[in-house]
């Protein structure tokens, strides 16, 4: 439903924070966007958006804007975030959506509430192998090992699992 009726067309444009001239040129959209709007490239900083609602029997360009029926016309002031990269720990911490995610995090996404979280994994697996004068010897039986490896582990954990595999 176009809750401004029988708009033909609407322009709308981002603009630096108390200007009118758009920044990167203009969208026209048949009626209202029923999706988000994706506009790259678009540094940190305060910025106007700018909309206008026209009648026009041809799609407005720039220049032929001025002439179309103006409908209605608004703005609205946003600040743009800079992504940041997301530090993780061992515990769950929320996610920004300006957060970007190294790769190997376990994520969380509750799809309620579009809350997201993550943290390194408690647990990662690891392959060893043997090596004698630099060449890969195969364990005891020709068998991969294969150990998740904990957070809490130490040193002496780690061997300890290995001589239980090895037996």
């Amino acid at each position: 439903v176009d809750p401004l009726g029988e708009t033909d067309w609407l322009v709308y444009w981002l603009a630096r924070h108390g200007e009118t001239t758009p920044l990167r040129g203009f969208t026209v959209s048949p009626g209202i966007p029923q999706d988000d709007v994706y506009v790259p490239a678009v540094l940190g900083g305060q910025y106007t958006v700018w909309a206008q609602a026209v009648n026009s029997e041809a799609q407005p360009t720039w220049d032929t804007l001025k002439e179309a029926e103006l409908v209605a016309v608004d703005s609205a002031s946003i600040t743009v975030r800079p992504f940041e990269d997301f530090v993780p720990t061992y515990d769950w911490r929320p996610v920004q959506p300006w957060e970007a995610l190294p790769p190997g995090l376990e994520i969380s996404m509750d799809m309620g509430t579009e809350r997201n979280a993550a943290r390194i994994p408690d647990g990662w697996p690891w392959t060893p192998f043997l090596t004698q004068d630099s060449q890969p010897v195969a364990f005891p039986r020709k068998r991969l090992l294969k150990v998740k490896v904990r957070v809490s582990w130490t040193v002496g954990d780690l061997l300890d699992t290995i001589a239980s595999q090895i037996g």
